[in-house]
């Protein structure tokens, strides 16, 4: 008997801790979903607001990115960085810093299907040593026709490490190209903060709306 009563509390114990774990994963991962579709609500509901700037919290789990592709076009960013050559025996005084640029290129997702949308990307790859990064898992939100959403990238990755990949004491100034920034590159928090910007309004009536943030620095 005393046996078997062990046996039944270590089998309720491993598996309370076992549901415990699950509960607490998929809890994370329901909080990026639940926080993406908020987004979309606040962008529709912005767009018919008469503010030029409202505030936004994005949660972002690991090696993901939450981002908007234009129809069939995939997000091109030109990533600028310093590189600052250290002297040599020969020459101990530091040369000037070189400004480098390196193109990366965010693949159009194929859930898309040929429109305008936002994508929640849970689980990004990069593709060899390509500067390419495809999206291995996404969550796709058709974009509104009744507004204009300019492209943008909001990621959260420790793939990409500029620091790992140029041999120079070199910084990253910048990150943008295509009208699109790149708002985090390496956030160490689920919470980024970022800005929904009205920018103008076309001829046609429909707002023009933008997302700005930090860029790495």
């Amino acid at each position: 008997m005393v046996n078997f009563l062990v046996t039944v509390v270590l089998a309720i114990l491993i598996f309370g801790g076992a549901t415990a774990i699950i509960a607490k994963v998929l809890g994370v991962d329901q909080q990026a979903k639940q926080n993406f579709y908020k987004l979309d609500k606040e962008l529709r509901e912005f767009a018919q607001s008469d503010k030029d700037l409202s505030g936004f919290l994005m949660i972002l789990d690991e090696e993901s990115y939450v981002a908007k592709f234009t129809k069939d076009t995939n997000l091109n960013l030109l990533v600028l960085v310093r590189r600052t050559p250290i002297g040599t025996s020969v020459s101990p005084v530091p040369v000037e810093p070189i400004d480098e640029s390196q193109k990366r290129v965010y693949q159009y997702p194929s859930q898309c299907a040929g429109k305008d949308c936002l994508v929640l990307c849970k689980k990004l790859a990069m593709i060899d040593d390509t500067w390419t990064v495809r999206c291995d898992e996404a969550l796709i939100l058709p974009v509104s026709e009744k507004f204009i959403i300019e492209p943008f990238l909001v990621i959260r990755t420790q793939k990409i490490d500029y620091r790992k990949i140029f041999d120079y004491n070199q910084k990253v100034i910048s990150t943008e190209g295509d009208n699109v920034i790149e708002i985090t590159g390496a956030a160490t928090s689920r919470r980024v903060p970022v800005n929904l910007v009205r920018k103008e309004k076309r001829d046609d009536g429909r707002n023009y709306i933008s997302i700005s943030g930090s860029s790495i620095q």
